[in-house]
């Protein structure tokens, strides 16, 4: 009769943090592993906090981690940007040689993808602590001058409905509920299907309602001011909404002119990107409307209106009940 395999001892404390580091660097523990250390994890608090702690840490290091670049490119052009080593220091050297090994693998194309667990791991090793140091800096450096030259916050689209699509720096992705809009970003309605809806907030506080018929394209600036490209917008403007300046005016700017409100409902039609006439029409409150040359107009609610290319605008007249719904 076969002797029965060895129960498998209970871990210490000092086992399960060495288990929890390899746990959350690589997620490779094998199932015997991950029983004791849960195991343990329950009976013992203190480890517990601990794991907890260490998921929070890998959740803040993958979300500031997220838009990094791991091509296999990246640390050639990494290292290109930091001193040479430091001729007779052997800690510079080593970790040279150590990031050189990855370089050579990355162009073999045997190079394990970019994960957080070196990040973490290199803490005790000495050679590249030093190396992960001058990157950090680097990093560090790097990061606030994008933060520094990167556009300011327009507002936060708190929630959405229909589909979009977001342009920033000539670069398209989807639009979603969540996204923080910047100054020249510009956001595109599909072509077909529903309206693109937008709850737009500032800080949590609600600043507008813009719904976007399809195929309409409108460009961000700030929090109170757009430009409409061209198709048809309806805007719903928060009279208590946040504000740059007191009495500042919620503006919409057309190339025919914009549109100027305090707090009201009100549509935009630009039919073409050259248009001949721009109409607004006014379903609550009331409008300025201020062309590029010429006299303002006034539109009171149920009204509508034309900026005209030739300049000045058409005068108030009753608003079309199509228009309106």
């Amino acid at each position: 009769m076969a002797d029965a395999p060895a129960p498998h001892s209970p871990l210490t404390c000092h086992e399960a943090e060495r288990e929890i580091d390899l746990l959350i660097e690589d997620g490779d523990l094998k199932e015997t592993e991950r029983a004791l250390l849960f195991a343990h994890v329950r009976a013992c608090q203190a480890c517990k906090s601990k794991l907890e702690a260490r998921r929070r840490q890998d959740v803040r290091l993958r979300q500031a981690f997220v838009a990094l670049d791991t091509s296999p490119d990246f640390t050639r052009r990494v290292l290109e940007s930091l001193p040479a080593a430091a001729a007779g220091d052997p800690a510079s050297e080593a970790a040279w040689a150590a990031a050189e090994r990855v370089v050579r693998q990355e162009r073999r194309g045997d190079a394990r993808p970019l994960g957080l667990g070196w990040l973490t791991r290199g803490y005790r090793l000495p050679a590249v602590l030093a190396a992960l140091i001058s990157i950090g800096l680097l990093g560090a450096y790097l990061r606030f001058q994008w933060l520094k030259d990167m556009p300011e916050e327009v507002a936060q689209i708190q929630e959405m409905s229909g589909a979009g699509v977001r342009t920033r720096a000539g670069r398209e992705a989807r639009l979603e509920a969540g996204n923080l809009l910047r100054r020249g970003d510009e956001i595109a309605a599909g072509t077909d299907g529903p309206p693109l809806v937008l709850k737009l907030g500032f800080r949590g506080t609600p600043v507008a309602a813009v719904q976007l018929k399809p195929g309409a394209l409108l460009r961000a600036y700030s929090r109170s001011q757009y430009t409409l490209v061209k198709g048809e917008a309806y805007f719903q403007v928060r009279k208590d909404r946040p504000k740059d300046r007191p009495g500042e005016r919620f503006k919409v700017e057309t190339t025919l002119g914009c549109v100027q409100v305090l707090g009201t409902e009100f549509g935009i039609i630009v039919p073409s990107e050259v248009p001949q006439m721009v109409t607004v029409v006014v379903g609550e409150g009331t409008v300025e409307v201020v062309p590029n040359s010429g006299n303002a107009m006034r539109l009171e609610a149920g009204d509508e209106g034309d900026l005209l290319n030739a300049g000045g605008t058409s005068g108030p007249r009753p608003a079309y009940a199509s228009r309106l719904t």
